[in-house]
């Protein structure tokens, strides 16, 4: 299981994660006067590597370089 920290706290399997990050994608980023999509790459750290790559290729998503 995954722990989400949202404004409340989810504990759902990392696939139903990965599911909803690669649904929400657009909607997060275009989300106005919101951190939505600093919440969307929250949840995204947390998945294994495995269904980070997944949702990478699904959504196009780029890591920000640090």
């Amino acid at each position: 299981m995954t722990v989400v920290h949202f404004p409340t706290v989810f504990v759902v399997p990392p696939v139903e994660v990965a599911g909803r990050l690669i649904e929400g994608y657009e909607a997060a980023k275009a989300a106005p006067d919101v951190d939505a999509f600093g919440f969307w790459q929250e949840a995204y750290l947390v998945l294994p590597p495995d269904l980070q790559s997944r949702v990478r290729d699904a959504t196009g998503y780029a890591e920000p370089l640090e």
